[in-house]
């Protein structure tokens, strides 16, 4: 969170980048601290560092979006991967209990 504030220089900001931040590093595997960097560079002005992130933004989106449009698809790309997540839990749950209640 630190890093995002030195970045942003506005904890608003910087909790919401977090939130995309956690979303991606989850949806995509990388670490969190790798994912936080690319999100500070690119709020300052480097939309390079997100394509190291294989999140699904295209290198003409990079080139020709803003930092705001970008990261609007990030939030997009990062709720379906939490979707995913969410999914792949509830499987988990009912593996859980199926065990835990044998016939």
């Amino acid at each position: 969170f630190d890093t995002l504030i030195s970045y942003t220089k506005d904890t608003s900001s910087a909790n919401n980048l977090l939130k995309t931040a956690l979303d991606i590093s989850a949806g995509t595997g990388k670490d969190l601290q790798s994912v936080v960097i690319a999100l500070g560079k690119a709020y300052t002005g480097s939309n390079t560092a997100l394509s190291k992130l294989g999140a699904g933004l295209s290198s003409a989106d990079l080139k020709t979006k803003t930092f705001a449009q970008n990261l609007e698809n990030l939030n997009s790309i990062g709720f379906q991967y939490s979707k995913k997540l969410h999914f792949h839990f509830q499987n988990l749950k009912c593996l859980i209990w199926f065990f835990d209640h044998p016939r």
